[in-house]
């Protein structure tokens, strides 16, 4: 896969630029101390160390990515920094939606130092961007559990899934069942199950915090793992650049 850069060695983008953009798709603007608009544009200039935290995704990726959680998109920039050409991401949480498609949008716009060809399309709850005709970002805006098996329908090859649509503090998104906060995953991994393709690439996010909250749901999630393929080989793998030891699940079918 052919990666795009993002980095220009001369320009890069500012709380300015993001107040004072006038491209095709305006967002309501976030007051200028916005922690998020703050890591997005560390992450648009390519110098974010959290970028550097998912160098994981490189011997994992496919040239579709899907990801559920999508908070300040370092997933996002991260697939597309390494050549997907298909990236799709989910978000609940409706202000971390517009901030990330208002970003992208004027992120990548200001970054345009090769003259790509960049088509948007926006409403409510959707936001894609397409550059030169090639590569896609699509946005969603709701909750894994109800539109992920909606995503799969536009997906016939395999992809790379990093699931992590789990509440983490503040701001973030809340799956409430009963009037309790749960994890989607289950629901997720239960909607690969009935998708045509079988090889997936599946990725957990937080998997210690996982078990604390769900002390025998490991066993739960292999269970539905190899429900869907019984040649997936599961491990628990370190994040690099995390301090605690932070590890992921990874859930892979190997080549022959």
């Amino acid at each position: 896969m052919t990666s795009i850069q993002l980095k220009d060695p001369v320009r890069k983008i500012t709380y300015e630029d993001i107040d004072n953009f006038e491209g095709e798709i305006k967002f309501p603007t976030r007051p200028n101390g916005n922690i998020y608009q703050s890591c997005m544009i560390e992450a648009m200039n390519n110098d974010s160390i959290r970028l550097k935290k998912h160098d994981h995704f490189k011997n994992n990726l496919n040239s579709c990515f899907v990801e559920t959680g999508t908070f300040v998109g370092y997933g996002v920039l991260a697939a597309l920094r390494e050549g997907c050409k298909d990236i799709h991401s989910i978000e609940m949480q409706e202000e971390i939606f517009e901030d990330t498609a208002q970003l992208l949008m004027t992120g990548l716009t200001l970054l345009n130092y090769k003259n790509m060809e960049i088509e948007t399309y926006a409403t409510k709850d959707f936001f894609s961007i397409v550059l030169d005709q090639d590569t896609r970002i699509s946005l969603y805006r709701g909750d894994s559990s109800a539109i992920l098996p909606l995503l799969l329908q536009r997906i016939d090859s395999t992809a790379t899934l990093w699931l992590d649509a789990h509440y983490s503090g503040p701001g973030t998104g809340k799956t409430m069942v009963d009037g309790k906060i749960v994890w989607p995953i289950f629901d997720e991994l239960n909607a690969l199950k009935t998708h045509e393709v079988k090889d997936h690439t599946i990725m957990i996010d937080d998997i210690a915090e996982f078990k604390k909250i769900y002390p025998s749901g490991i066993d739960k999630l292999k269970k539905i793992i190899y429900s869907i393929n019984e040649n997936y080989k599961i491990t628990e793998e370190p994040k690099p650049g995390f301090m605690n030891n932070e590890t992921f699940l990874l859930a892979k079918v190997e080549k022959n």
